[in-house]
């Protein structure tokens, strides 16, 4: 059995990541597993890229720049032009001698210029059977990846926050109502890795009445596991006796990360003369404006591309800290766990399932700042920083190990095939 995993590129995103460790725990568990992207970054042998010329690279940006361009009379803010894919441009993959060849076609994320609605019809139309695996909430809304606080998915989208207008029958109806369509005739299987999204895709007008299972994301605990804390604080020129808060996403300026609520339990925090013993790293895609704005010492790694660094990271922490507003199933959390760090979170979304109140970490009251800062406070100075280390430890081999989640998806793999729903 042949599995072809298809997402925008191999590296680069959340999904990106989750979905090659997929991909190599399958191998890894002897699985005939490959992987088809648009942007391929690595140089592995088993990842194919549909980008072969110049000419197909400059086709893929222009498929991007229409998409949002096409997009531009509808935009309320130029915030959210990511936030939202209306996903009409697209490649048709199903000529692909790699797809051709594969008894299951295993999606994840393919937005901003590489599958679009078409494109999932033609792969419909192929026969393939499909496994999709939702890393956002796209699959069940009329373009959003997080819709926030609207749930008009439960109905039919329109009146879309992310649109210009008050029109009952915008830009997301039309995008819903093309799912709608495409999925009446989908005998495919989705997979969430979290249970919250798995509930709230449940309750969706468009996903109700699909099979939907819930797997987490895997990840090597081989690699990411805990280190020599001084030795890296020392390599890195850290100082070796504060205590070292981590915060870091892709784009640490996405509001749905939580930045603001992050700066003010800091300031909370810095009010209670303890300045001299914290020190903040921060990594991922920032502004000088953010890094100013810091009231403690901070050291800035930014964007970080070698994975063998970011372990080091993650072991050289005392806790990391992760404000997300809406999350699914966050790399960083199942990451810094696997490494024995512990979290502090807001206490919603997919993080409430992955973070056990002061077990391995701390779950603070939605939005609360002073919840928060209470949260870094007590998981820095007043619990046991052995014990909650010990516990996100095993929390992360219990949940995340690689070889078990290979099995998992190979059971929905052999019902697809066989019919022989066993799990």
């Amino acid at each position: 059995m042949k599995i072809l995993h298809v997402n925008k590129s191999d590296t680069i995103g959340g999904a990106s990541v989750a979905a090659l460790r997929l991909v190599q725990a399958q191998r890894s568990a002897g699985m005939d597993s490959y992987m088809l992207v648009q942007e391929k970054t690595t140089q592995l042998d088993y990842i194919f890229s549909t980008t072969q010329t110049e000419l197909k690279k400059k086709l893929n940006l222009y498929r991007l720049a229409l998409e949002k361009l096409m997009f531009l009379p509808y935009e309320i803010n130029p915030e959210f032009r990511f936030a939202f894919s209306t996903s009409n441009t697209g490649e048709n993959i199903v000529k692909n001698k790699h797809f051709k060849q594969a008894d299951i076609i295993h999606l994840h994320w393919f937005n901003q210029g590489f599958l679009s609605i078409g494109s999932l019809r033609k792969i419909l139309r192929s026969g393939k059977k499909v496994v999709w695996t939702m890393h956002d909430m796209w699959a069940f809304t009329g373009g959003c990846h997080y819709a926030n606080e609207c749930n008009a998915f439960m109905s039919e989208c329109g009146h879309c926050p992310f649109i210009k207008g008050e029109k009952e029958n915008d830009k997301s109806t039309t995008i819903f109502r093309r799912k709608e369509r495409l999925y009446a005739k989908a005998g495919w299987t989705f997979v969430s890795p979290s249970n919250w999204l798995k509930q709230i895709a449940h309750e969706s007008v468009l996903l109700r009445n699909f099979d939907i299972d819930h797997i987490e994301n895997p990840i090597d605990l081989n690699l990411f596991k805990p280190g020599d804390k001084l030795a890296l604080r020392e390599k890195y020129h850290l100082p070796p006796e504060k205590k070292l808060i981590l915060f870091g996403a892709m784009n640490i300026s996405d509001k749905r990360k939580g930045l603001d609520y992050f700066l003010r339990a800091l300031h909370l925090l810095k009010n209670r003369q303890i300045s001299d013993d914290i020190a903040l790293v921060i990594f991922g895609k920032s502004t000088t404006e953010f890094r100013s704005a810091m009231p403690f010492a901070t050291y800035d790694l930014s964007v970080i591309k070698d994975v063998n660094q970011m372990v080091d990271i993650y072991q050289m922490a005392d806790i990391f800290v992760i404000p997300s507003l809406e999350d699914n199933l966050p790399n960083t959390v199942v990451e810094s766990h696997a490494c024995g760090l512990p979290v502090v979170a807001f206490d919603n979304a997919g993080l409430t399932e992955m973070i056990h109140h002061e077990e391995d970490g701390y779950l603070a009251s939605f939005k609360s700042v002073d919840d928060l800062a209470m949260g870094i406070y007590w998981t820095l100075f007043e619990a046991s920083a052995k014990q909650l280390s010990h516990n996100a430890r095993i929390n992360a081999e219990i949940n995340y190990n690689a070889r078990e989640i290979a099995l998992r998806y190979n059971e929905i793999y052999k019902h697809l095939i066989h019919g022989n729903k066993a799990y």
